[in-house]
């Protein structure tokens, strides 16, 4: 699988290094339960959070490795399940799936790092609850460290 997976997004050796770090910012009413990340149509990270379970850390890494240098895409798909407490118990039985895709360039020699935040977009009177999650994808790179 290693070897698979270094033919198709890169080599083992030399080329370009990519770290996805993902960034949680929704808002109290929203509980992930699922997130996946692709790169170039492969799944690279997946994972599915229990009810009950402590919530994951606001910042993680989702992808460390090296890729081919050129354009690359990376999607991410996260589904949310209401969490409206005892104030706002109807939230609980809604679930909300949030997808966005972003193309950016890898150079060789170079590490580059796409931060995906995940955020609760719009006015909380004016935008409706489904409508409210968001990402926004920060690229930078730097040369790659030996």
């Amino acid at each position: 699988m290693t070897l698979l997976t270094e033919t198709q997004l890169g080599s083992a050796q030399g080329g370009a290094k990519l770290v996805v770090v993902q960034k949680d910012q929704m808002g109290r009413l929203y509980q992930m339960v699922k997130v996946s990340y692709q790169l170039d149509g492969r799944e690279v990270f997946v994972r599915s959070l229990e009810p009950g379970r402590p919530p994951e850390p606001k910042e993680q890494n989702v992808y460390d490795g090296n890729v081919r240098p050129g354009d690359h895409t990376l999607a991410v798909a996260v589904v949310y399940r209401g969490d409206g407490n005892k104030v706002f118990s109807y939230y609980d039985q809604y679930t909300f799936t949030a997808k966005a895709a972003h193309r950016f360039t890898v150079t060789d020699g170079q590490t580059t790092r796409v931060q995906v935040v995940c955020f609760e977009k719009g006015n909380p009177l004016l935008t409706k609850v489904e409508d409210r999650p968001a990402f926004d994808f920060k690229v930078e790179s730097a040369k790659k460290a030996n």
